[in-house]
């Protein structure tokens, strides 16, 4: 019952617009997160900013507690972006992750500054396991900007919607890779063109689930680099604010359950 009105408080009552929240991690058990560049945060719910060191672990934060982080002007290298975080305990990942690339200034930013800017940002981590809250605002990508953001993320069980139009060069390449509970994939996607903009990106995801495109997408790519073998399709119209299903005339929840 504890922790269940820990979560419950962690959470909030009201509904959140995580868009104007800043990256946030909320601890699943009491643990400690480091980020491998210099970077700020706070324990407070955004009020105070403290400086964290590179590669440093930060304070302790009590199960179900929240830790936010914000940085700008951090080099972007090709082979890991601005960098990466780590967790010594599982994590859900919720916030804007503009607040990573623009500082205190994030809330409304929806271009990617760099290619390669958030490359590698989750890495490799089991500890994270739901990111559905996660917002990637940006409708202006670079080449490369999410690549194996969340590859080999093996407990991986929700992901962040992707409301890009037009993609770049190898901007979703390996993003959900290994990934094997991944189940649902909300993708905006208009047409795949640029080049191996989703190589292999769900290679290894779960053998079933849901995959929603625009309702109004050109491509059709399926498997490892398009949609995944086996997963149901469904279709979305942002004007409308409806799902579809593959037959584009048959309106249904998100799930694919007919209305």
């Amino acid at each position: 019952m504890e922790d269940l009105l820990l979560r419950r408080r962690a959470m909030g009552a009201r509904t959140v617009d995580y868009s104007q929240q800043p990256l946030t991690f909320v601890f699943r058990a009491t643990g400690r997160v480091k980020f491998s560049a210099a970077t700020e945060y706070s324990i407070d719910g955004g009020s105070t900013w403290v400086s964290l060191a590179a590669n440093t672990n930060s304070p302790q934060v009590r199960k179900w507690g929240k830790i936010m982080f914000r940085a700008s002007g951090l080099p972007v290298t090709i082979a890991s972006g601005i960098g990466t975080f780590s967790f010594n305990a599982d994590v859900d990942v919720e916030g804007n992750i503009m607040s990573m690339q623009a500082g205190a200034n994030f809330a409304g930013v929806t271009t990617i500054g760099a290619n390669y800017q958030f490359r590698g940002l989750f890495y490799n981590n089991s500890h994270i396991i739901e990111a559905g809250n996660l917002i990637l605002p940006a409708t202006t990508l670079k080449e490369d900007c999410y690549r194996t953001m969340m590859e080999l993320c093996t407990n991986l069980r929700s992901t962040p919607q992707l409301p890009a139009a037009t993609l770049q060069s190898r901007s979703y390449q390996l993003l959900f890779e290994q990934s094997p509970n991944v189940n649902y994939i909300f993708c905006m996607a208009r047409n795949i063109s640029a080049t191996n903009c989703l190589q292999i990106w769900v290679r290894g995801v779960a053998a079933t689930g849901i995959f929603v495109k625009h309702y109004s997408a050109t491509w059709t790519a399926t498997g490892d680099s398009g949609v995944p073998t086996g997963w149901t399709l469904l279709y979305y119209s942002p004007g409308l604010d409806r799902y579809y299903l593959d037959d584009k005339t048959t309106i249904c929840d998100k799930y694919g359950n007919p209305i």
